[in-house]
């Protein structure tokens, strides 16, 4: 199956956000990037690479001719065993190709696509740096990436939940199926909105559709979770950090509560202990005092 490897988020400051996720989660930072389209920093939790952007210019997005200072998050990827087969099935089912990023002699090769209501994703047979299925295959003499991973001593918080805003849920929804083989885990109603949960075993996918007027809703990523060991200590370096609380959602009882926040950029994202639904390292909760483990299947 293919896996989600990969989140990419616009931020003000490189650096300050690559310490920011650093201190609070102990990502590891695996290097930069400079291109013609703008600057890359890669941070890494083992699993998923966390690529923090600066564009410049008007290649490489959907802002025009504003890219300068956009903020928030901008696409996510998946790591697949063929991208030819893939593309085949991405443009048999409605998403369309954007462009070629990166060069594969420095293993950091990736095909761009939008899905049917435009949503850059990108797909890597190489993978990203910092992630557990990356394939070396770069040349030692272009390659300028620390590949060595995160280790799980350093960590306080792994990725474990990507979130996109959608306004077709069922027909986004078979899009990842059918292409990616997403396995649908359900819906969930709340006042906000509605949500279809995804998994590729290891990650949640949720694809949002807020209760707004249909002309209000803009499609794309929407936010990034982290499941963390303990919900006090990881809201206290948050803090420290510059980031700020926003608002609970979900209810513990139930397995679904999350803690939301905005790191210092405004940048939306999620903060669990049980985690999401369809992961391998979810905690079912079974009732208020009795929790157990529950690998997704």
């Amino acid at each position: 199956m293919p896996r989600l490897r990969h989140f990419a988020i616009c931020v003000s400051d490189l650096d300050k956000s690559a310490k920011f996720y650093g201190d609070v989660f102990g990502m590891k930072r695996h290097g930069r990037e400079d291109l013609s389209i703008g600057s890359a920093v890669y941070m890494g939790d083992g699993t998923i690479n966390l690529a923090l952007l600066n564009f410049v210019g008007t290649e490489g997005h959907d802002f025009g001719d504003k890219a300068e200072g956009q903020i928030g998050p901008n696409h996510f990827g998946f790591q697949v065993d063929s991208m030819k087969e893939t593309q085949a099935l991405i443009e048999q089912n409605g998403g369309r190709f954007f462009f070629d990023l990166g060069d594969e002699r420095k293993g950091n090769f990736e095909r761009k696509f939008k899905d049917p209501e435009g949503i850059i994703f990108d797909i890597s047979e190489n993978g990203w740096v910092g992630t557990d299925g990356r394939k070396i295959k770069s040349d030692p003499a272009h390659a300028f990436l620390d590949e060595v991973l995160v280790t799980p001593e350093a960590l306080s918080g792994r990725i474990k939940h990507f979130a996109l805003t959608v306004k077709q849920l069922e027909k986004q929804s078979e899009f990842y199926q059918t292409v990616f083989g997403l396995k649908f885990l359900g819906y969930d109603h709340q006042p906000m909105g509605s949500a279809i949960y995804l998994s590729d075993g290891v990650t949640n996918l949720a694809l949002i559709h807020p209760n707004k007027p249909e002309n209000e809703i803009v499609s794309g990523p929407n936010h990034c979770g982290f499941q963390v060991t303990d919900l006090k200590a990881t809201e206290g370096k948050i803090d420290s950090a510059g980031g700020k609380f926003f608002f609970d959602f979900g209810d513990a009882k139930h397995g679904n509560f999350e803690r939301k926040f905005k790191d210092h950029d405004g940048v939306v994202f999620d903060i669990s202990k049980h985690g999401w639904t369809g992961t391998d390292s979810y905690i079912e909760q079974k009732h208020e005092d009795e929790k157990t483990l529950a690998p997704a299947k």
